[in-house]
């Protein structure tokens, strides 16, 4: 059976509910990226940067190559670990709030202090 039918939606009231379906879904990725993006500009000045982005590079292609593994029985504890990261629903977007605050804060006080060198150099 379609899905119109079952529910008993007119075309108009599908589209409309799978237009603000989809609206949702955009917003919320919307949001995360927000949410994401200022803790991840931090770092791309820190000094330490070049290997961070290698480390989440070698993490993400373990884990890129251990999911198919894992759906086929073998063992992944990378999967296992991010699977289980999932599972924190509260503590993982409340941990990227206060990461993005604090990150742009920073940002906006050395902006306005004028001090351009990179957030890892020494002060000398």
């Amino acid at each position: 059976m379609a899905v119109g039918v079952v529910l008993d939606l007119s075309t108009g009231r599908l589209v409309t509910s799978l237009l603000g379906f989809n609206l949702g879904i955009e917003l919320v990725q919307l949001l995360l990226v927000c949410l994401a993006l200022p803790s991840l500009l931090v770092p791309a000045r820190l000094r330490v940067q070049p290997a961070l982005r290698l480390t989440g590079a070698v993490l993400s292609g373990t884990a890129a190559v251990g999911w198919p593994a894992d759906r086929l029985g073998l063992s992944n504890p990378v999967a296992r670990a991010a699977d289980g990261a999932g599972s924190h629903t509260r503590l993982l977007p409340a941990t990227l709030t206060v990461t993005a605050l604090a990150a742009t804060v920073r940002t906006g006080r050395r902006r306005l202090s004028g001090d351009p060198k990179p957030l890892g150099a020494a002060s000398g």
